[in-house]
């Protein structure tokens, strides 16, 4: 049996199911001729091929498959059948309605389908929409204020003490260096969506930690980091800026919200033969159920209380982590400890036999 689907009113390449499992036997039953002969056969929505007055040399009887309408074949079915007798009536009126039902059975199928590409059309507008707003709302402010900084300083600077010069530089970098992470996070999101598959390369574990340790959020130096790797020589197959993005998100989210002189430690190890785990743990407060529900949630920014410095995220960088390590069949989670939070994350380890 060959069996051809119709997609953009064409014939896909053919499925072939036959007893004889020879690859002469595939390339017969494949060939240019057979397939000029199945879409006649879709084309005209009538039988054709062996057995036939269209085109009786085939190999096999192409009958059309038609779906809501008998206008719309949806696929063409070719049978090889012996060539030497027609098909019986009641063999033919059998093998008719069990192709109508398939056909029904098909067209209900892509209709199911193009619902569902409706819907999830629908839902990524709905995302880029709040998306959108979202940022436009959250950029207004540390533009503001950096606009405004830079104006002070330009106007008044000669009038203004060292310690007011300071306070407005600092705010100056805070606000761009929170742009700067949000910017981050934005085109590893598009990154991550316009790639068909993820890159999966070897890379050294000890020199991603090393790599996001210099890209923190201000404020990092008023916490104490430490990072305990159980092999310098670990590797992980991942894409090493992807991975950057993850920790500097877990570690940045700490920084936010964790008073100064939090603990932040970083561990490393090998999980089993096929995982590497990474725990970013801190002492600072317990999340709540609530948070640990929905902490990885497009746009969840906590119902608590504010950060305690730097502004209110989009609630997009704990998601992205979830997408990212997701899409490296990895998984990720948080818990509370007896004294703090930790996150987990796994990934994929490097090894010469599983490498890709």
């Amino acid at each position: 049996m060959v069996f051809y689907e119709c997609q953009d009113s064409k014939l896909l390449q053919p499925k072939i199911y036959l007893l004889n499992q020879s690859q002469s036997s595939f390339y017969e039953f494949s060939s240019d001729n057979e397939k000029a002969i199945a879409t006649w056969a879709f084309k005209n929505g009538q039988e054709a091929g062996l057995t036939t007055n269209t085109l009786p040399q085939a190999k096999c009887l192409y009958l059309p498959i038609f779906g809501n309408s008998p206008s719309s074949v949806v696929a063409v079915i070719g049978l090889a059948i012996n060539s030497k007798r027609s098909l019986e009536i009641f063999d033919r009126n059998l093998i008719i309605s069990i192709l109508d039902e398939c056909g029904q059975a098909l067209s209900r199928m892509r209709i199911l389908n193009e619902k569902r590409k409706a819907e999830i059309k629908s839902h990524q507008e709905k995302l880029r929409a709040n998306l959108l707003r979202g940022i436009s709302h959250d950029l207004r402010t540390p533009l503001t204020n950096i606009s405004g900084s830079a104006d002070i300083l330009k106007r008044e600077g000669n009038k203004l003490s060292d310690v007011e010069k300071y306070t407005l530089y600092e705010s100056i970098f805070n606000d761009s260096s929170w742009l700067i992470s949000l910017v981050e996070n934005l085109l590893a999101m598009t990154r991550l969506e316009s790639s068909l598959q993820v890159r999966h390369s070897p890379e050294l574990v000890d020199d991603i930690i090393q790599e996001s340790l210099q890209h923190l959020s201000p404020g990092f130096e008023d916490h104490k980091i430490t990072v305990n790797l159980s092999d310098p020589l670990l590797m992980v197959m991942a894409d090493a800026h992807l991975i950057t993005q993850v920790i500097i998100n877990i570690v940045n989210n700490a920084i936010q919200h964790t008073p100064k002189k939090t603990k932040i430690s970083i561990r490393i190890f090998q999980k089993n033969t096929n995982q590497v785990q990474f725990e970013i743990s801190n002492n600072g407060p317990k999340l709540t159920n609530g948070d640990l529900a929905h902490l990885f949630g497009l746009f969840y920014t906590g119902k608590q209380k504010q950060p305690l410095r730097a502004q209110r995220g989009l609630g997009i960088g704990l998601s992205l982590c979830k997408s990212i390590i997701e899409a490296y069949d990895g998984n990720i989670w948080a818990k509370n400890l007896n004294n703090g939070v930790c996150f987990y994350f796994t990934l994929p380890i490097w090894s010469k036999k599983n490498e890709k």
